[in-house]
């Protein structure tokens, strides 16, 4: 027991957490409710803003303790409330149990820590198995028949993504792995000419079906690079620039060279390097 600066006989409360500790100085004539106060934690927002704007370092907690003790016994309630909130924004409370001695001027607080498992280990990525499984997609890849002017672009892309991750399973430490890793890339790029060329095939095939309705002829020639298209409207120039703007995208996507345009099969025509 000690006495503040008014000579006012007062006990001292402590709670600790973790490191840190908050001391709080009691007048004697609130022993009994600040004491009685610990089976009341539930607070109004009025009274808990009320109690925290009264806190105040520059001044003695016990003055801030007297000057809510005249305004009411209750706050021994809010008292209790701002020790706990102290102690659980400093302590890990998973798996906690406590108990007390509400001794004047001592408290005690005993805590267990639920151990948690700890994480497990991710299992090492095996680059080399990773490699192969690319290594077999690209081999068992095969181009289906092109159903619309977007498909054969999409089996395209489709394609090149088998190797998007190719990157990270390179390791320049490990020689078997860095010539699987080139095998891989040289595998892609000889298996893409023989996707393209059939892409080609299967987008010319498609034309010509779609467009027979209007009277159209489409055929390719040389390993299908250069794409033909006769047709009787394509004796105005008019006609045959307003098709290319309209075709010309596709065609460079599937890496066509050339581009031929005819109102018959024989004769003079138009032509356009795709380039």
């Amino acid at each position: 027991m000690i006495r503040d600066s008014k000579k006012r006989a007062s006990f001292t409360w402590t709670v600790k957490a973790g490191e840190k500790s908050i001391t709080v100085l009691v007048p004697l004539r609130y022993k009994k409710e600040f004491l009685a106060s610990m089976a009341k934690p539930n607070l109004t927002k009025e009274e808990y803003d009320t109690f925290m704007n009264g806190i105040d370092t520059r001044y003695p907690k016990a003055d801030i303790l007297d000057r809510i003790g005249k305004q009411n016994l209750i706050w021994g309630g809010v008292v209790t409330f701002f020790l706990i909130f102290i102690a659980s924004s400093q302590l890990d409370l998973s798996g906690y149990s406590s108990g007390s001695s509400n001794t004047p001027g001592s408290s005690t607080t005993q805590t267990t820590e639920t151990t948690k498992p700890a994480p497990k280990k991710k299992k090492p990525v095996d680059k080399k198995k990773k490699l192969n499984d690319i290594l077999t997609s690209i081999n068992e890849f095969k181009v289906e028949p092109v159903t619309s002017i977007f498909d054969a672009g999409n089996q395209k892309t489709k394609f090149y993504n088998l190797k998007s991750d190719v990157i990270n399973y390179r390791d320049e430490n490990d020689p078997e792995n860095m010539k699987l890793y080139e095998k891989v890339l040289n595998t892609h790029a000889k298996k893409l000419q023989l996707v393209l060329k059939d892409l080609r095939k299967g987008y010319v095939k498609f034309r010509a079906n779609d467009l027979w309705k209007d009277d159209f002829k489409v055929t390719c020639s040389g390993d299908c690079k250069t794409i033909t298209y006769i047709n009787w409207r394509f004796a105005a120039n008019a006609q045959i620039q307003d098709f290319h703007d309209d075709e010309r995208s596709y065609l460079k996507e599937l890496e066509f060279t050339r581009v031929n345009y005819k109102w018959i099969d024989y004769g003079e025509y138009t032509s356009y390097n795709l380039k």
